[in-house]
């Protein structure tokens, strides 16, 4: 009988500690989970947001570097090393704004439209400044020069959107990571 009295008080410790060690398990389940959902967000924010925001910084640099070569055409003469130098630039700087703004839309989808919208601006100006270099580039400098007054109207506008969505980019970083 004693055997039998031995079994009933080991089943009814069991049946406190294996639920007591089900819920434990349970609860450790749901931590290591949030803990992955969290991880998970956090990687994608490393990838995406932070490298779209630090790639648009760039595009900006590189739109200005954009009309700034656009002027260097204009006050060298055509044939001198400068002129080269500054062309060269000229198309080094349109191509990487390309591929910049088209890789912060790849980073981060949900902003395509807004982004696309400063492509399209973008392209705006390369269309002006591209006039004024194959002015400049033939000497002929009053038309360059008004084509880069239009140009630096532009590029104004342009450049304080990319820096609106830069610091809006930047301020719902800090709110989703760093409060």
């Amino acid at each position: 009988m004693s055997l039998m009295q031995n079994l009933r008080i080991r089943t009814k410790v069991l049946s406190l500690v294996l639920p007591t060690c089900l819920i434990g398990i349970g609860g450790a389940l749901y931590v290591s989970s949030n803990f992955k959902s969290a991880d998970t967000e956090y990687s994608d924010f490393i990838a995406n947001d932070g490298n779209a925001e630090i790639d648009m910084a760039i595009a900006s640099q590189r739109l200005v570097a954009i009309v700034y070569d656009a002027y260097q055409v204009f006050l060298y003469d055509a044939g001198t090393a400068g002129m080269k130098r500054a062309t060269d630039d000229y198309a080094a700087s349109k191509s990487r704004l390309h591929e910049l703004i088209d890789n912060a839309e790849r980073l981060i989808p949900e902003e395509s439209q807004t982004l696309g919208a400063l492509q399209s601006q973008a392209e705006s100006i390369i269309e002006i400044t591209d006039k004024a270099v194959a002015a400049g580039s033939a000497n002929r400098d009053e038309e360059a020069k008004a084509l880069l007054v239009q140009a630096d109207e532009k590029t104004a506008t342009t450049i304080g959107e990319m820096r609106t969505w830069i610091n809006g980019a930047s301020d719902g970083i800090k709110i989703r990571f760093c409060v």
